[in-house]
């Protein structure tokens, strides 16, 4: 067999690269631990791809003999392999580790060398399993297992890691100062010559304070601690890294070991069982100090609410806003908030008026509210210090929940709040961006807006102003067309919620005059309408269904489930202008029926999904 392949190019190219990778492992177990532990772990990606064309390779060939002649230096560099205890910590190069090494073994050997062979391949996965697994083994000096010791061992290590962190002063940013400063407590245990520092002679002080803490240490411990970032136990010796500083004015910890602490935070919204768990005083350093750790959990966020879960409901999604306590973390640190709030204008800027990322903004304001509620320290932070001081008396009249008012109330505040967008966007003091961007995060006052475009007393042109803002961002030629098709429908509406026997053609003929195709941000307004006209006016019960397909065109049950219950929930629950005690028996009865046809559908496609897919 071995003359067979005798002429296949992939053995003079192996022979290279295991020259080439036996020159890197040995500098590996020779060179500084934090430096080596670093390059091992980027180049980990690359290891396991050649080991496993060595395995193929040594499996095609069979013959030991052949494999030691041509290959001279493969034991070599598989037997220091298995020394270097950063790769063992590695489980899958563990285990193609040892599938190369077992695939040197005969099945009968036939001379000594093979006999050798069999010999050292064991040797050597006796070794690795010593490191990686309990087994039965004991040491000779120790009453404990090979497991055993280099678990204890390894804590112990983190340990004295630890403590070693936790004995420099923790530090903060001080903004009088411009530079770390030690923290109060921390004056009481060493001196600190207090009177210097209110003088402003800071320097020399804070100099010998921040010397202890070398950024050149900062930075190996943390790519010493790359293979640790996957064990658990090691979540309290990450965060106390992610807290400590230097004098230095850039980034001491390594990128690589930031970049993997980022990633592995994702594993919270997208793996069930998330191997680096960091608390929230972790994840608050985490963001504070890395900026790319801060756009992931944006991202992430955004993806789990509108691309993997979009049918979650409006509870649910509050629920994952405050699982990581990002909203708290924007009102206790002022640069995490101006930097989540560029982020997500960003995104409602380029997502085209979808509703689902809509969605997300307002709640996660919302979440932004009650932190600020709830937060006790002194000063106590107002919530209108989170925008522009030139914005702080709409963004008081937004904060009003609508239903706290009378609808009279709530139509002149309206009405004021016209007129101070206005002088905004007039004096120049804010663009049109900015006064959507307010808007947006406050969208109880659209849905009140669209309650008071079906109350005849309220002059549709004040609310029909206010509305227009949440049709951005549309050309001024599109802004005038979907202006002109939501006058021509909310008018409509007007005439037909009286109307006690309401029949399916006269709404047909409302909507006959907007066949066109709308904005996303129109075709959200319009469906809003809808849904509202089917629980507000006289006869809309009778033709729910004709409603509902009107509102939820060319949409797949499933979504236009999802979409109708959240409708419901803004309107009955979270508005709370509407009671379901008065919608009425009849009403209450259609909307049973349209759930329980919706469900049905649901579970129709699902049936002809499966049928595709096992067909």
């Amino acid at each position: 067999m071995a003359k067979a392949i005798t002429g296949d190019d992939s053995i003079p190219r192996l022979r290279a690269e295991i020259s080439d990778w036996l020159k890197l492992v040995k500098l590996w177990n020779q060179d500084d631990a934090g430096r080596s532990a670093r390059e091992i772990y980027e180049n980990i990606p690359s290891l396991n791809h050649f080991l496993q064309r060595l395995h193929n390779l040594i499996s095609r060939l069979n013959d030991i003999s052949y494999i030691v002649d041509v290959l001279p230096d493969v034991g070599q560099l598989l037997g220091r392999l298995t020394d270097n205890k950063t790769i063992l910590l590695s489980e899958c190069t563990s285990k193609i580790l040892v599938t190369c090494i077992l695939a040197l073994v005969p099945d009968n050997p036939k001379n000594r060398l093979e006999e050798r062979a069999k010999q050292w391949a064991y040797s050597q996965v006796k070794n690795i399993a010593s490191y990686r697994t309990e087994n039965p083994y004991k040491t000779d000096l120790m009453v404990c297992t090979p497991y055993e010791f280099n678990h204890q061992a390894i804590e112990k290590f983190v340990l004295e890691i630890q403590a070693d962190l936790e004995s420099q002063y923790d530090r903060k940013w001080s903004c009088k100062t411009n530079c770390l400063i030690p923290l109060r407590s921390h004056f009481q245990h060493k001196s600190f010559d207090v009177d210097k520092f209110k003088q402003g002679n800071v320097e020399r002080q804070l100099s010998e304070e921040l010397d202890n803490v070398d950024s050149n240490s900062l930075t190996r411990i943390s790519d010493m601690c790359l293979p640790l970032l996957h064990i658990p136990r090691t979540v309290t010796l990450i965060e106390s890294l992610l807290s400590c500083h230097s004098a230095s004015t850039s980034e001491e910890l390594s990128a690589t070991f930031l970049n993997t602490v980022t990633q592995l935070q994702s594993d919270c919204y997208f793996k069930e069982h998330c191997v680096l768990r960091l608390t929230y005083k972790g994840r608050v350093q985490l963001w504070l100090r890395h900026l790319p750790a801060l756009q992931q959990e944006i991202h992430n966020l955004v993806k789990v609410t509108t691309v993997l879960k979009p049918c979650m409901s409006r509870t649910c999604v509050r629920t994952t806003v405050q699982s990581r306590n990002l909203p708290k973390a924007c009102v206790e640190n002022p640069a995490i908030h101006t930097a989540v709030n560029a982020m997500l204008k960003s995104v409602y800027i380029n997502c085209h008026g979808n509703s689902l990322v809509l969605r997300l903004i307002n709640i996660f304001n919302l979440c932004l509210l009650d932190e600020v509620s709830a937060d006790v320290t002194e000063p106590h932070v107002e919530f209108s210090s989170f925008f522009p001081r030139r914005q702080e008396a709409l963004v008081h009249l937004l904060a009003i929940k609508p239903q706290d008012l009378s609808n009279s109330s709530c139509y002149h505040q309206l009405r004021t709040m016209n007129t101070l967008i206005k002088q905004l966007t007039s004096s120049g003091g804010c663009n049109t961006v900015d006064v959507c961007w307010l808007l947006v995060q406050f969208n109880t006052w659209f849905y009140k807006a669209l309650e008071l475009t079906l109350y005849p007393d309220t002059d549709l042109q004040d609310v029909l102003t206010f509305l227009y803002w949440y049709l951005y961002p549309l050309s001024t030629e599109e802004l005038e067309l979907e202006q002109g098709s939501l006058r021509e429908v909310i008018t409509a509406l007007r005439v037909l919620q009286s109307k006690v026997y309401l029949q399916s053609c006269d709404l047909q003929y409302t909507m006959s005059a907007n066949q066109r195709k709308h904005s996303n941000q129109m075709t959200n307004v319009i469906r809003s309408l809808l849904v509202l006209f089917l629980l507000k006016s006289s006869g809309g019960h009778l033709i729910a269904m004709e409603i509902l397909d009107l509102a939820f065109p060319d949409m797949a049950m499933n979504d236009k489930l999802a979409s109708f219950l959240e409708l419901l929930e803004i309107f009955l629950d979270f508005h709370g202008s509407i009671r379901i005690t008065q919608l009425g028996s009849a009403k209450v009865k259609a909307i049973i029926n349209i759930l329980q046809k919706l469900k049905d559908g649901c579970s129709s496609e699902l049936l002809v999904s499966n049928d595709i897919t096992t067909g």
